[in-house]
């Protein structure tokens, strides 16, 4: 009997080569004849199984748990430059649990050579084979199961050989194969694998579950011009015997892992090394025309795994760690133990053609990652109903990585905008999930890596750590990670060792663990508004909790039964301590209400969650909001920076709900005109920008872009570009989709995708769409979401967006269905009228509709359109009578406010955001005179605006471009798109072009090409 999942175009004298390299008949295999060699498998090749198995969510995909691996032997020739084949062979060593007549196995994608599969029992000189009586493949379980003639025994330890077939597939998923350009613009092919969650079958036969751990002994096939990599130090290599060009490398034993973080890459990479503080070979490969911008990560990489490594008080085990910079991810990166692999774009830095935010990008990317070489790799959840173990905590410590590589940036304290206030809009829906979630197949795996996972799970740990105190904290860390080291554990494995820290410590009365408090975070979903309700005289407050949901429907009547452990920390206005951020006392998940006293009096406001380390929102009295209204008018200084985010965001977002007025929650933005501070600013942008989209479409949308441009963020390169592209044609399009595909660097040709999508031409945007669709055109397979998005971002491309999703969303992400979730929560964003709701309906309820790994998140759509429905019936005619009643009714208004200033930013935002030069024939734009009357002397006022952090004059370039209908917007684009400083000797522009800064020198500036001054 042939076992065959999928079938190869075998060809030449390489496709009959064995995996020992000598001539072998392929015994029983019928291998399809065609006459064109290294022809791709199409699609429907490579899905002959009777039904998709992550279409079928009842089927529980768990493996029997009759046996246990302990050893594999792996052997792969991967055919990276032919016709895509995988030779394999496998030897796996497994103890018997309970005695069974079967051993089943994950597989996927593989034929199996029958006759070579061969089980051997253990006992003796000579192992003992043990008669197969059948062998056959379940498509829907992805199991391998061979029947014994005889009964395997608990206890004995038996070997299962076989050889088999695989393929390298486009799919971004399993062993596959991905191309980049050198620099003479050839394609250059390479492999590598994505294991996680269950893609590890697809490559070789195995126990693919996270609890089955074993050791790893990894032999891989490669042309002598390539290099390979595992996840251990390469022990050995040998020529191919029979096989010229060809060797074999192996690699030294693993430790005992999952199969999810085995990784192999086939390439001719070219790397950077350096060393930790304790001698660990660090490296970072990249493509050899990229391999200096991987300087950078170089350095931070080993710099932070010293860190963790004396941060967690627990060695780094293995003897070298491999960071590799992939064209194709799935995902920004994966924490393959001792072979990272992370997206090009992402890590690789080039500080004259990255912006500061690129390069935090990918401080978070690395340090993520690292992170998780404890916690996923040195002690690995059971099962992924806890993978909140795995990505919460490397999502929250790889704020504490950054924080140590860049202090400057403060990036505990922005894990409030960036990470806890994201994940508030999901988990305050009705439809949001616990964090623990039991899941059971490959599709139900899939859709659980989600903002609460990764952002909620974070969130918690952060309260964790401040009400047990960072030192408390990071004890029980390490004696979780000791004791379950090179194993897997629960939850309450944690629980129980922080109980045990915080009990010895006196964190913790004896009465109460850390699981009492934790359950009620982790196994229920959402989470509390608390609200504070001070007496007439103000010295005492009844304080209750209440499940906040963004929007209560009637028929919802859960609130009222979910209750939580809430850590309580607050001050007075009298001593301002913003510091104390352990509990002060607790709100038990039975009290409905408690009363605090020694409050100060009523004129003196009180704020709860200090520097927001609780996961909750807080609600107060409409005079307390009156009184930190005030203050933040007064001497906003006076509250901390995080808790000044966190009223814009909590004020907000109890308006939104119908729980605060919309009145109170807008006064507080009053005094940002007074701040300096990033946080704050990141606050007001985020939530004033759901106002702005739920009136995108309505008449009073130019008051409240008015209003709201006096919070835009500072512009930076690519908004520029969309501003051009949006104010031109298709000439100015066809320019930097052209600057796209001819750029060589990896990391900057995603800054040209997004403004690519600002086109107002929908003819453009339709075909921008379609090209996503097909990488022939010059884009890669994941930059279909960047490229959707940005189309469904512009008012124009809204609906075309739509449209697009709703016709081929089955050919959309066909190996990452989960990501059209993604699409799916942006294109749908603004609906917010019944006729939206019927058409997203309508879409969802077609049984044409493959809704696999996306469930939760088209619940989750559904509910936010619902919820804007009615938020526009409660709130929008409070919003109008609030614009009409501050003066911001009549967008005539806005071309008075900006006429002044206009020029100065028009010039500034160019001249700030980037490092460049004149070039030949803009020199009466760039250096002139003047400018529409105005001298150029304004670009000295501009670095007087930044040094003095002047947001209002700053931001206004998106407002007023428009007004300026004649400025080039190619001109523009050919500033913006300058990517390189000029080099030292280049000399200023002629006199004709650029008298306005001939003689004059950059006061303490670097993005003008000036001598400093002196």
């Amino acid at each position: 009997m042939r076992i065959s999942i999928l079938f190869f175009i075998i060809y030449g004298t390489f496709a009959l080569k064995g995996v020992n390299g000598m001539e072998t008949q392929p015994s029983g295999m019928e291998i399809q004849a065609h006459n064109s060699v290294e022809r791709p498998l199409s699609t429907e090749e490579l899905s002959r199984t009777p039904k998709s198995p992550e279409a079928i969510s009842e089927v529980d995909t768990r493996l029997p748990t009759s046996l246990k691996p302990l050893r594999y032997r792996i052997r792969l020739q991967p055919f990276v430059n032919g016709n895509f084949s995988i030779f394999g062979f496998l030897e796996v060593e497994m103890e018997v649990l309970e005695t069974t007549y079967n051993i089943t196995l994950h597989m996927l994608d593989i034929i199996t050579k029958n006759d070579t599969v061969k089980v051997l029992g253990s006992g003796g000189v000579e192992q003992r084979q043990v008669g197969i009586k059948s062998q056959h493949y379940d498509p829907v379980r992805q199991f391998y199961v061979a029947q014994m003639e005889e009964a395997l025994m608990k206890g004995e330890r038996y070997t299962l050989q076989m050889e088999f077939l695989g393929y390298l597939n486009d799919q971004l998923r399993g062993f596959y194969r991905s191309t980049y350009k050198d620099v003479d613009g050839n394609s250059k092919y390479f492999a590598v694998t994505q294991f996680q969650s269950t893609h590890a079958r697809r490559a070789f036969p195995c126990f693919d579950e996270p609890a089955l751990k074993a050791t790893f002994e990894v032999h891989l096939a490669r042309e002598t011009w390539m290099t390979s990599l595992s996840n251990m130090p390469l022990a050995a290599t040998r020529p191919a015997k029979g096989q010229e060009g060809w060797v074999w490398d192996r690699f030294e034993r693993s430790v005992p892992m999952s199969t999810y973080l085995v990784a192999f890459v086939v390439s001719d990479f070219s790397y950077i090394a350096s060393s930790s503080g304790e001698g660990i070979l660090f490296r970072v490969w990249a493509q050899p025309s990229a391999i200096r911008q991987a300087e950078y990560i170089s350095q931070l990489g080993s710099k932070i795994l010293a860190f963790y490594e004396a941060y967690f008080n627990v060695s780094y085990p293995l003897p070298k760690m491999d960071m590799v910079a992939v064209p194709e991810l799935q995902a920004q990166g994966m924490e393959n133990w001792g072979l990272i692999t992370l997206r090009d774009r992402i890590v690789l830095y080039d500080p004259d053609v990255n912006s500061v935010r690129a390069k935090e990008k990918l401080v978070e990317v690395v340090t993520h990652e690292l992170a998780h070489q404890w916690f996923g790799n040195l002690v690995t959840p059971f099962w992924w109903d806890d993978l909140w173990l795995n990505e919460g905590f490397a999502t929250f410590v790889s704020f504490v990585g950054s924080a140590h590589a860049e202090p400057s940036w403060k990036k505990m304290e922005k894990f409030t905008t960036e990470v806890l206030q994201k994940v508030f809009e999901t988990d305050g829906l009705e439809s949001s999930h616990q964090i623990s979630l039991p899941v059971n197949n490959a599709s139900e795996i899939s859709e659980i890596f989600d903002g609460i996972e990764y952002n909620k799970g974070a969130s918690i740990i952060r309260m964790m750590m401040y009400f047990l105190g960072e030192y408390t904290f990071r004890k029980g860390l390490n004696s979780y990670l000791n004791a379950f080291a090179y194993s897997n554990a629960e939850q309450d494995d944690l629980w129980e060792h922080l109980t045990a820290a915080a009990h010895r410590d006196r964190k913790l009365p004896e009465s109460l663990s850390v699981k009492t408090i934790m359950d009620t975070w982790t196994l229920q979903k959402g989470f509390p508004v608390v609200k504070v309700a001070r007496s007439s005289d103000g010295t005492s407050a009844d304080v209750s909790q209440e499940h906040f949901l963004l929007m209560k429907e009637k028929k919802s009547c859960r609130t009222q039964d979910l209750r939580w452990w809430v850590p309580l920390s607050y001050t007075s206005q009298g001593e301002a301590n913003f510091d104390q951020t352990e509990a002060i006392g607790w709100m038990k998940d039975s009290d409905q209400r408690i009363s605090i006293t020694s409050l100060p009096p009523k004129d003196q406001w009180v704020i709860f969650n200090l520097q927001q380390t609780g996961y909750y929102r807080v609600n107060y009295d409409d005079h307390n909001w009156n009184l930190l209204i005030q203050q933040l008018k007064d001497d906003h200084e006076v509250i901390h920076i995080v808790n000044r985010a966190q009223i814009i965001d909590d004020a907000m977002n109890l308006a939104r709900a119908g729980q605060l007025s919309y009145t109170i929650a807008l006064d507080v933005f009053a005094y940002l005109g007074k701040e300096r501070e990033h946080l704050p600013w990141m606050s007001g942008v985020s939530n004033l920008s759901y106002v702005i989209l739920m009136f995108q479409r309505t008449r009073a949308f130019p008051a409240l872009k008015l209003r709201g441009i006096r919070i835009i963020s500072p512009n930076r390169r690519s908004e520029v570009m969309c501003t051009a592209i949006k104010a031109g044609g298709e000439r100015e399009w066809n320019f930097v989709w052209n600057e796209y595909l001819s750029s060589n660097a990896e990391n900057e040709k995603i800054s040209f995708l997004e403004p690519l999508g600002c086109s107002r031409n929908v003819t453009i945007l339709s075909r921008y769409l379609e090209i996503g669709l097909n990488p022939s055109m010059g884009t890669r397979k994941d930059d279909f979401k960047i490229i959707f998005n940005s189309v469904a971002k512009n008012s124009i491309g809204r609906q075309i967006a739509w449209t697009f999703l709703t016709k081929r969303w089955n050919d959309i992400l066909p190996f990452a269905k989960r990501k059209r979730g993604m699409l799916l929560r942006q294109v749908t964003l603004s609906f917010n009228t019944p006729r939206d709701i019927k058409d997203l309906e309508h879409f969802l309820q077609d049984r044409n509709t493959d809704l696999a790994e996306v469930t939760k998140t088209a619940d989750q759509v559904k509910e936010r359109a619902r919820n804007n429905v009615m938020w526009m019936e409660k709130n929008f005619h409070e919003i109008v009578e609030f614009l009409e009643d501050h003066g911001y009714a009549s967008p005539k208004l806005c071309y008075g406010i900006f006429k002044s200033v206009v020029i100065v930013n028009l010039l500034c935002v160019v001249h700030i955001q980037f490092s460049f030069h004149a070039f030949p024939g803009t020199g009466s734009f760039l250096t002139g005179h003047s400018f529409r009357g105005k001298p150029v002397s304004v670009l000295h006022e501009c670095d007087h605006f930044i040094e003095q952090k002047n947001m209002f004059r700053f931001c206004m370039l998106l407002l007023a471009l428009p007004m300026y209908p004649s400025t080039s917007p190619v001109l523009l684009l050919r500033v913006v798109v300058m990517r390189r400083p000029p080099p030292p000797s280049a000399a200023m522009p002629p006199s004709g072009q650029g008298q306005g800064w001939v003689g004059r020198c950059r006061p303490g500036r670097r993005y003008l090409n000036l001598p400093a001054c002196r």
